[in-house]
C-alpha cells in the first residue's frame, strides 16, 4: 500500500524546482527495512527511487533518460533526452522541421544543392539520425529555399516598417566566375530597443555596363519594392568613378529639395581609403620589407633550415615558431609577418632593416586597427570616425620627419588630404554624438588637419572657421528634428482630442505660450553640449547606444537625431576583404544558379547569421592562418 503525497503537505516551490518532476510522482513506499519513506515513482516504469537530502535529482534524470519515454502524439514519437545544458528535454521528430533545418544548413554553409542526392550524404543522414528522415531532392531543396526566402522577407519587411528612425544603406558590387555582375544592398538600422542591426535586403544581378544610371535605378527600385524609400538616411559606396552619378540621381529621387539631407546622404567607404593610403606608403619602403621577406623565406625554404632555426631558438631561450610570410594582396598580412619576426631581431645582423621594420610595424598597427574598426557591423562606427582620423593623422605627424619615412608619410598625407582634410559633414556630426568626446574630438581632428605641424597648438584660423561651419550644420540638423518631433506631438494631440469651440481657443493660447516658453529654454543640443564629456573607466567597452537609450527621455529631440547619425556605416566591406581592395566574388557553386536563387541564398545566409550573432564571422581568418605553431 502506497500513499501519494499531497502537494499541499510539501513546500511546493522548493520541491518542484527541477524539471525532472515532470516524469516522477512523489510517493511514500517502504524501504528495505519496511520503513515508510518518501520516494520518487517513475511515471513510465513505476520504479521508485530515493530522493531528497544528499541524493539530489541527478540520478532521477539519468533514470528517466534510460527509460526512453515514448508517447504517441500526432503520429510522432516523443523522445526524452538530456540537452546540452544538462536539463531533461523532449524531442518529437518532424519531417517538416528536418527539411527546414537541412535547407538552413545548406544555405548557411554555401553547399551545392546536388550534394543532397549524393549516396554518402543520404547514408550519413540515415545512419546518424534514423531512417525516418527522407532528405529532399535538389529540386525540392531549391523550391524550399525560395519559399523560405519569401516567408523571411515578409517578416523583415514588417520589421523595417517599425524602425523608429532612418535606415542607412550600403551598396557594393560583386562578380561571379562567369563574369556576371551582382549588387549587394545592405540596410543598417537601430530598433526601438536601441540595438544596431544589419540585413542584406537585396542581391540582384546587375547587367553591364555598370553606369551610374543603372546602379541608381536598381537601388531606387529595390527601396520602392521594400517600401522604405521614405526612411532613407545615407548611402555608403566605394570610390568608383560612376558613383558620383549614382549619388546625384538618387538625391533627386529621394530628397528633392531637402538640401540638408542631400548634403548628408553620401558616405565614402573609409576602409577603401585606408587601403589606398597604406598601399601608397608601402611602395616607398620596399627595400626593407623585401629583406625581411627574404629572410623569412630562407628559413621556410627547407625542413633542414627550419629545424636549424628552431635549434637556434632553443639555445637562445626563445619560443619556436614558424614565421609567416605575407600575402602580396593583403597588407594586413605584412603587418602580421613583421609582428612575428620582430622578436628575433636582436639575433639577426641587419640593424638598419630592423629599425625600419620596428617603426613600420608600429605605423601599420594604427591603420590595421582603424580598418578593423571601420569594417565591423555589430557596433556603431560613425561616432568613432574623428577619433580614428586623429590617430591616423597623429601617426603621420609622428613619423613624417623621421629619416627613411618622410617620403612615405608625405605620399600618404597627400592621399589623406584628398579625402579627409575636409572631414565629411555627416561623420563629423556623428562624432559629436559620442558623449565621451562631443565637440572636442571634432576640434582635435580639425586641429591636426589644419593646425600646426606638431598638432599641439590651438587651432588655426582655418580650423576655427571649419568648426564654426560644423556647429552651424549641427544646429540646422537639430532644428529639423525639433520641427519633426513637435509636429508629431501636435498631430497626436489633434487626433486624440475632441474639444469644444471654447476649448479650441484655450488650446491655441496654451500652444502659443508653450512655444514662447520653449524659445526661452535651452534646447536639447545646448544642454548636451554644455555638459562635460562623460567619463568612463573603460573606453573600449563603452556602449554609446546604451547611453542614448538611458538618456532618451532627457534628450527627446536630440536622441532621435543621435539615433539616425549613429546608424551610419563608414565602410562598405567586411573585415575579410577590407585589407585587399579586391572585388568580392560569388562562390563557385552559386555562380551557376539563376539570379533569383542567388539572391535568395545570399539574403538568407545573412539573415541566419544575424539570428546567430555571427554577421562579423570571418571565413578567411588570416591571423589564424598565419600564426602557425611548429
Amino acid at each position: 500500500m502506497e500513499t501519494v503525497i499531497e502537494s499541499s503537505t510539501l513546500p511546493a516551490k522548493k520541491c518542484r524546482k527541477s524539471d525532472v518532476w515532470k516524469y516522477f510522482d512523489k510517493v511514500e513506499r517502504p524501504d528495505e527495512t519496511g520503513k515508510i519513506v518518501p520516494k520518487a515513482a517513475c511515471k513510465v516504469c513505476d520504479n521508485s527511487l530515493v530522493y531528497g537530502g544528499t541524493h539530489g535529482t541527478s540520478h532521477l534524470a539519468r533514470h528517466a533518460v534510460r527509460c526512453c519515454e515514448r508517447t504517441t502524439e500526432g503520429g510522432q514519437q516523443t523522445v526524452l533526452a538530456i540537452g546540452p545544458n544538462g536539463l531533461i528535454c523532449t524531442f518529437t521528430f518532424s519531417q517538416k522541421t528536418a527539411r527546414q533545418e537541412t535547407v538552413r544548413y545548406f544555405v548557411r554553409e554555401e553547399l551545392p544543392f546536388n550534394k543532397v542526392d549524393k549516396p554518402a550524404f543520404r547514408r550519413y543522414i540515415s545512419k546518424s539520425f534514423g531512417p525516418q528522415f527522407k532528405p529532399p531532392c535538389r529540386v525540392t531543396m531549391r523550391n524550399d529555399v525560395m519559399l523560405l526566402f519569401k516567408e523571411e522577407k515578409t517578416l523583415l519587411q514588417n520589421v523595417l516598417k517599425q524602425v523608429p528612425g532612418r535606415i542607412c544603406f550600403i551598396s557594393d558590387l560583386w562578380t561571379s566566375n562567369q563574369k556576371l555582375g551582382y549588387m549587394c544592398i545592405t540596410a543598417h538600422y537601430i530598433n526601438s530597443e536601441w540595438e544596431l542591426n544589419k540585413r542584406v535586403i537585396s542581391f540582384p544581378m546587375l547587367p553591364s555596363p555598370h553606369t551610374g544610371k543603372a546602379i541608381s535605378e536598381e537601388i531606387y527600385s529595390n527601396l520602392l519594392g521594400w517600401n522604405i524609400s521614405d526612411k532613407v538616411g545615407t548611402l555608403t559606396l566605394d570610390n568608383a568613378s560612376n558613383n558620383d552619378s549614382t549619388i546625384s540621381r538618387l538625391k533627386d529621387s529621394l530628397f528633392g529639395l531637402d538640401l540638408l539631407w542631400r548634403d548628408l546622404f553620401h558616405v565614402r567607404c573609409n576602409a577603401h581609403i585606408i587601403n589606398l593610403l597604406v598601399k601608397d606608403g608601402l611602395d616607398h619602403v620596399v627595400s626593407s620589407l623585401d629583406n625581411i621577406r627574404e629572410s623569412v623565406r630562407h628559413v621556410k625554404n627547407s625542413q633542414a633550415k627550419l629545424q636549424s632555426f628552431f635549434e637556434c631558438c632553443q639555445r637562445l631561450g626563445m619560443k619556436e615558431k614558424r614565421l609567416p610570410i605575407d600575402i602580396q594582396t593583403r597588407w594586413d598580412s605584412t603587418f602580421l609577418m613583421l609582428e612575428a619576426a620582430i622578436p628575433y631581431q636582436k639575433h639577426v645582423p641587419t640593424p638598419t632593416d630592423w629599425n625600419n621594420v620596428v617603426v613600420l610595424q608600429d605605423f601599420l598597427k594604427v591603420f590595421k586597427d582603424s580598418t578593423k574598426m571601420f569594417s565591423g557591423s555589430g557596433y556603431v562606427t560613425s561616432s568613432l570616425f574623428c577619433l580614428q582620423m586623429s590617430k591616423i593623422s597623429g601617426v603621420l605627424l609622428k613619423y613624417g620627419n623621421q629619416t627613411g619615412f618622410k617620403v612615405m608619410c608625405d605620399s600618404m598625407k597627400l592621399k589623406y588630404n584628398k579625402y579627409w582634410q575636409n572631414i565629411p559633414l555627416v561623420l563629423a556630426l556623428a562624432s559629436c554624438m559620442d558623449p565621451r568626446y562631443k565637440l572636442t574630438i571634432l576640434e582635435l581632428c580639425l586641429d591636426l588637419n589644419h593646425g600646426s605641424e606638431s598638432g599641439l597648438e590651438v587651432v588655426s584660423n582655418e580650423s576655427e572657421l571649419k568648426i564654426g561651419a560644423y556647429k552651424i550644420k549641427l544646429s540646422e540638423l537639430y532644428e529639423e528634428y525639433e520641427k519633426k518631433v513637435n509636429s508629431n506631438a501636435t498631430g497626436h494631440l489633434e487626433a486624440t482630442s475632441s474639444l469644444s469651440v471654447d476649448d479650441d481657443i484655450v488650446a491655441v493660447m496654451l500652444s502659443r505660450r508653450r512655444e514662447s516658453s520653449i524659445k526661452t529654454c535651452k534646447s536639447d543640443l545646448q544642454r548636451y553640449l554644455d555638459q562635460p564629456p562623460v567619463q568612463v573607466q573603460s573606453l573600449p567597452k563603452f556602449n554609446v547606444l546604451e547611453w542614448w537609450k538611458a538618456q532618451e527621455s532627457t534628450y527627446l529631440v536630440l536622441s532621435a537625431m543621435a539615433r539616425d547619425l549613429l546608424t551610419i556605416p563608414v565602410s562598405t566591406v567586411a573585415s575579410e576583404s577590407a585589407f585587399s581592395g579586391s572585388e568580392r566574388v560569388v562562390s563557385k557553386c552559386r555562380s551557376c544558379l539563376k539570379p533569383d536563387i542567388v539572391e535568395a541564398l545570399m539574403c538568407l545566409k545573412d539573415w541566419f547569421q544575424a539570428e546567430e550573432g555571427l554577421q562579423d564571422e570571418d571565413p578567411d581568418d588570416i591571423e589564424e592562418l598565419m600564426r602557425e605553431e611548429p
